[in-house]
């Protein structure tokens, strides 16, 4: 196996977003680091009598190939995860496209390409230049995002999503007995160990005949299921960080960033990415260069959208 990867699962409709990550990843990718993109197979969804997903101008899995190159290698999420994905489209709750996404997150340890993998979104922009060194803290230990996101958790604009999250991730915690008040974990781009995943699935998971969707039924947070088992377990080495990507969770909190008059530079001086969550974004790249008066003209106009 590799010893480092990234690792991105997206879909169809994903592939404008997933365009500009690969052109930035490409970029800014001073040190060769293999990324492994996972595109998930809709089919399975017709073959189980699901019906084919609704996906107007989807893009199809060759598509996605041509981006293939020596550091860029697109499979489907069905290579690796095909036994524990869910083949049938569910009524109720999150989608099986959204559940299936982050059990191959989960899963991708069994495809054995890397030791360590680092699990990104399509709606990631890499912004600087990047190299194996700014993940890991020797050469054997990978850093791990542990944080509890105080600031967030202290925004209007963010309170009602942060009670809803904290509860899930306390149902994780103790679910897996960790007695640890802080709740330490991240929202995403969390590295990924191999020899943590084995020993999930070994020594808790297979005793309790627990499988993936098991655990996302309990809490959906594939990122703080492994963050949680990482600290019981002690495995490695723990080496935390802060996020490695500036997250814009909210449209408030990204205008108001803007507004503020953060830009690029600033980003870039502490952080290697930044994402436009795609529930707001739509996969568009809208971090560019305002004078005050842009400024002033953007508040105008996002008040209304």
């Amino acid at each position: 196996m590799k010893k480092f990867c990234f690792f991105c699962i997206t879909y169809s409709n994903d592939y404008k977003a997933f365009v500009s990550m690969i052109d930035s990843f490409k970029k800014h990718n001073i040190d060769k680091i293999p990324f492994v993109v996972a595109v998930q197979n809709e089919n399975i969804y017709a073959q189980n009598g699901g019906g084919l997903l609704d996906i107007p101008n989807g893009n199809s899995f060759s598509d996605f190939k041509i981006f293939e190159d020596e550091c860029i290698k697109i499979i489907q999420d069905t290579d690796f995860a095909f036994p524990y994905l869910i083949k049938n489209k569910r009524t109720s709750g999150l989608s099986s496209g959204y559940l299936n996404q982050e059990i191959a997150k989960l899963a991708f340890f069994e495809y054995k390409f890397a030791e360590h993998y680092l699990c990104i979104d399509s709606d990631t922009i890499f912004i600087r230049d990047f190299k194996v060194s700014d993940f890991f803290y020797d050469d054997t230990t990978p850093y791990i995002t542990l944080v509890q996101d105080k600031d967030l958790h202290s925004k209007a604009y963010y309170i009602d999503f942060a009670r809803n999250r904290i509860h899930f991730i306390k149902k994780i915690f103790d679910f897996l007995e960790v007695k640890d008040s802080r709740l330490r974990t991240c929202h995403n781009s969390q590295i990924f160990s191999y020899k943590v995943l084995c020993d999930f699935r070994d020594s808790f998971m297979k005793p309790r005949n627990l499988t993936f969707i098991d655990l996302l039924e309990i809490s959906p947070f594939e990122f703080t299921w492994y963050s949680a088992y990482f600290q019981k377990i002690s495995l490695i080495r723990e080496v935390s960080i802060e996020p490695f990507f500036k997250i814009y969770h909210t449209k408030s909190e990204y205008i108001l960033d803007r507004l503020s008059g953060n830009n690029i530079s600033n980003l870039k001086s502490q952080y290697i990415c930044y994402i436009l969550n795609s529930n707001w974004s739509k996969g568009k790249v809208r971090f560019k260069s305002r004078g005050i008066l842009g400024r002033i003209l953007y508040l105008c106009l996002t008040k209304f959208t």
